[in-house]
């Protein structure tokens, strides 16, 4: 049976939270021959975000919980659910549940075809022009510096938990997910892009610092 541990990293989401987790949950019905574990990571929330985990979720032996006791950023707590996690596949999901289902559905249906299956958005025009822009230049930065082609470098992915295991990452907030892909494309991992759509204008966005 194929394995996949899905980690949902989470600083104050306690309005999202439980609809991150049942996203996931649902998809059991999808893929009955892919056994899942859930990592939650509750990176020092100030709100009940760590509440509603528990209290939902605490007998469901496919949710395993886990509390940073301060908030360390998503790049740390991300090396944290690399560490945690068992199965042979990985795929980091936003606490806010701001990623569509139908990428997951995606992610998923394409596993078996590349070491890395990564995403990228057709509507990019939901975010705004000056997002679009800076986003552009990111990427073409990571073209020019690393030599990598990709149509996105910070998309959703599902990736081989052995090879995360083996990396030493030093990014310690969202550019983690660059530096993944750069060390692993960089490392020989063979990749497929699949496209995908933005469920809501992430202009407000904190990634952007």
């Amino acid at each position: 049976m194929k394995t996949v541990s899905f980690l949902i990293a989470a600083y104050n989401e306690e309005k999202n939270i439980q609809d991150t987790i049942e996203n996931i949950l649902t998809l059991k019905n999808k893929f009955s021959n892919i056994e899942f574990e859930i990592i939650v990571i509750n990176d020092g929330s100030l709100d009940k975000t760590g509440e509603i985990v528990v209290g939902n979720y605490s007998q469901n032996n496919l949710v395993i919980y886990h509390e940073n006791k301060k908030n360390i950023g998503l790049g740390e707590s991300i090396k944290k659910g690399i560490d945690l996690a068992r199965f042979e596949r990985f795929i980091f999901i936003p606490g806010d549940n701001d990623m569509p289902q139908s990428i997951l559905i995606s992610l998923l249906q394409s596993m078996d075809d590349a070491d890395i299956i990564m995403t990228y958005f057709m509507n990019d025009e939901i975010r705004g022009r000056h997002r679009h822009i800076i986003s552009s230049i990111f990427s073409l930065t990571y073209l020019y510096t690393f030599n990598i082609f990709l149509k996105y470098i910070n998309g959703p992915a599902i990736y081989p938990t052995k090879r995360l295991k083996e990396l030493t990452l030093e990014s310690k907030r969202f550019s983690i997910v660059a530096e993944i892909n750069v060390r692993l494309l960089k490392q020989g991992c063979s990749f497929k892009e699949i496209p995908s759509l933005r469920l809501r204008d992430t202009a407000e966005s904190t990634a952007l610092n």
